[in-house]
């Protein structure tokens, strides 16, 4: 599929990676006329940032890729298309380069099939039904063949009461989790947790490590930046992580480092920090 947005300067040799999260960090979904004013000097920076300093910049997010570029599309305030997108929790990237996002086939090869994911997924779902976890599913454009979502109510389990079930029984059919607080300012139900699965060997902190190795970058040369509870794996196993001041009040408790100012110019904040 031919997309038109700008890319990003072409960085062959990578002095630094940024990663980012999209929902609620890269993209606002409450702009104001005023913030989406931002976008551009934002934009502007950050062009001129990764030019002059070989910066690798991208987007780590449990949301799937088509999610993302319908988002960045229908928005017309965004022009610059990041060097990749990490989507569904890592399970796929891609990269940006001459209008097309092109997978990583080294990356993709090391899962299952999509057969044998859907398989796993569907019995583990069933197991954890049967264990008393009323799992509601998320929208379907929240669904890939690598990962599926679900909402859960607070109200009958204890984080840890659901924790000790997921670890129960994800492990048998070779799947990771993720568990956060659901967060309403992305149109999640209020009082719920976000719990996402997806095979084992994808997540957030997964990718920092592939695209470190990958393009031969120390891991004290990476930042990155998240709003949620599913981000916090990601900020501790970069060299520098940060909260932007919009963050939900459960990763403000789990992660110390935080930005006073709020979604991209967050980001522009803590770029400015260390460039």
């Amino acid at each position: 599929m031919k997309l038109t947005f700008k890319s990003l300067p072409a960085i062959t040799q990578p002095q630094s990676i940024v990663f980012s999260d999209f929902d609620s960090t890269y993209f606002n979904h409450l702009a104001t006329a005023q913030d989406l004013t931002r976008i551009k000097e934002f934009e502007h920076f950050l062009f001129n940032l990764c030019q002059k300093e070989n910066i690798l910049f991208g987007l780590v997010s449990g949301s799937p890729k088509q999610y993302i570029i319908d988002h960045l599309t229908n928005n017309k305030h965004y022009t610059i298309f990041p060097h990749f997108i990490a989507s569904s929790y890592g399970s796929e990237i891609h990269y940006y380069n001459h209008n097309e996002l092109q997978l990583d086939t080294q990356w993709d090869e090391q899962f299952p099939s999509h057969h044998q994911v859907k398989e796993n997924l569907s019995q583990c779902i069933n197991q954890l039904t049967t264990a008393g976890l009323t799992l509601s599913p998320q929208g379907a454009w929240q669904q890939t063949h690598y990962k599926r979502s679900f909402f859960l109510s607070q109200e009958n389990h204890s984080e840890q009461e659901i924790l000790k079930i997921l670890n129960k029984y994800c492990s048998n059919y070779h799947l990771a989790f993720n568990i956060s607080h659901s967060n309403p300012d992305n149109g999640d139900p209020d009082l719920s947790y976000d719990i996402d699965f997806f095979p084992t060997g994808c997540g957030k902190d997964k990718v920092v490590h592939y695209l470190c190795n990958k393009f031969a970058v120390n891991l004290t040369h990476t930042l990155a930046f998240g709003d949620s509870g599913n981000d916090i794996t990601m900020l501790k196993t970069v060299g520098q992580g940060y909260l932007v001041a919009n963050a939900t009040a459960e990763a403000k408790r789990k992660y110390a480092h935080h930005l006073n100012e709020k979604f991209a110019q967050g980001i522009y904040q803590g770029l400015s920090k260390h460039y």
